[in-house]
């Protein structure tokens, strides 16, 4: 029993993978090659190598990237309260529909009927809750790294200063 139920949760985050990838991927790919590229630095001389306006370019497509992988962890958080209000709603439809067509039915089909419909709910409720967490974790590595990246830009900024006087 428990090896069926990994296996349809296996293969409903699949699906949830599939609708999801074309979603964020490329946004989540911009900001790995931005983050790579600004680790290896130009020329493969690691993040020192990098210029003022280099940095304050990348600063500039990370902070932007931030607000669009927001946008999308605010839209799973919304599709979960979403599904939990659509859940309550079909759970009161199949009282009614059961009652209305099946005079036979009992309290265990209607239990049976609103436990499948509260385990597709409850998949997918995990499944947008770990991709939401997933976001606000790159959310929290880009707003770090944009602080390391502004601290470089002003130790630039400084030299440049210092050496101008």
């Amino acid at each position: 029993m428990e090896t069926q139920i990994l296996n349809e949760f296996k293969k409903a985050k699949e699906e949830f993978d599939k609708q999801k990838r074309h979603e964020n991927v490329g946004i989540l790919k911009l900001v790995v090659q931005t983050i790579n590229s600004l680790v290896q630095g130009k020329e493969g001389k690691g993040f020192l190598s990098w210029n003022q306006q280099e940095l304050i370019e990348k600063e500039m497509i990370l902070a932007a990237a931030t607000r669009k992988i927001g946008i999308l962890k605010a839209e799973n958080e919304s599709k979960i309260e979403w599904i939990k209000n659509e859940l309550k709603s079909q759970e009161s439809e199949i009282r009614k529909q059961l009652l209305a067509n099946d005079s036979k039915s009992t309290l265990k089909d209607l239990e049976m009927e609103i436990a499948k419909v509260q385990k597709e709910a409850n998949q997918q409720i995990i499944l947008l809750k770990n991709e939401a967490t997933n976001l606000g974790a790159y959310i929290n590595a880009i707003e770090a790294i944009n602080l390391a990246l502004t601290h470089r830009i002003n130790h630039l900024r400084d030299l440049s200063k210092s050496t101008q006087s």
